[in-house]
């Protein structure tokens, strides 16, 4: 007859219970991906560190983990060996933002080079839990160097289909995912003399997706998990 350990059952409970931290972490994301079939060149993007898929369960002033944010390739205007630079506020000075403190983190890869990409492939980058504070603006840049006016650089994505409401009322983001006129969540079409990022029109935005934690997933959770699985299947013969 097999018999499970007592005092093994209880190592694997409270094992599984550390675990059980990890679980709850919430995945969400703040996205924009409606009536966004145009195709247009940007160099960056503005948004908000709040959700936009539902409540994850925390509040403003709490930190979030950005783990991806990605553009939806869509045109002939490429770049080589582009990370994406994140920013603690929406329109940085590109040439000091180096030593101002501005610059929140960089993407973990870099892309080689974005012609190899197929027409609405994602143009992924990823980030090692880059803490944001929920609630928070942000907005993040395409570089193929050091953050400098000089390195930023555009690719062709898809961006924010734009319709008049009534004939000569004036072209408007048909979905805008900040609000109309809202330039702090907004796409950046290029960079002015002063080196600050210039808005789309009426603040219309990128198709992307930004996917964050409320917890940073630890690296050992599934080991111990693994662990505590394997405490509860060893049994002892008598």
């Amino acid at each position: 007859m097999r018999l499970i350990d007592s005092k093994k059952i209880a190592a694997a409970v409270a094992l599984v219970s550390v675990c059980g931290v990890a679980a709850h972490a919430a995945t969400f994301n703040v996205s924009n991906t409606e009536n966004t079939n145009q195709a247009g060149t940007i160099r960056g993007q503005g948004f908000q560190a709040t959700s936009t898929s539902g409540d994850p369960g925390v509040t403003g002033g709490t930190s979030v983990f950005l783990q991806q944010f990605r553009f939806l390739k869509a045109g002939a205007v490429n770049a080589t060996n582009v990370s994406l630079v994140v920013f603690n506020v929406p329109y940085p000075d590109l040439d000091v933002a180096a030593t101002n403190g501005s610059i929140v983190g960089t993407s973990t890869n870099v892309i080689a080079d974005t012609s190899t990409l197929a027409t609405d492939t994602p143009i992924v980058f990823n980030f090692a839990n880059l803490a944001l504070t929920y609630g928070s603006n942000y907005s993040v840049g395409l570089f193929n160097g050091a953050v400098s006016t000089a390195n930023s650089v555009g690719i062709t994505v898809r961006t924010a289909d734009y319709a008049e409401a009534t004939p000569g009322a004036g072209f408007t983001p048909v979905t805008n995912y900040g609000g109309l006129d809202n330039f702090s969540a907004s796409a950046y079409g290029g960079v002015n003399g002063d080196g600050f990022y210039t808005a789309y029109g009426r603040a219309g935005d990128s198709n992307f997706v930004a996917t964050l934690t409320t917890e940073v997933p630890e690296p050992t959770a599934l080991a111990v998990l693994g662990l505590g699985l394997g405490v509860l299947a060893r049994r002892r013969r008598d």
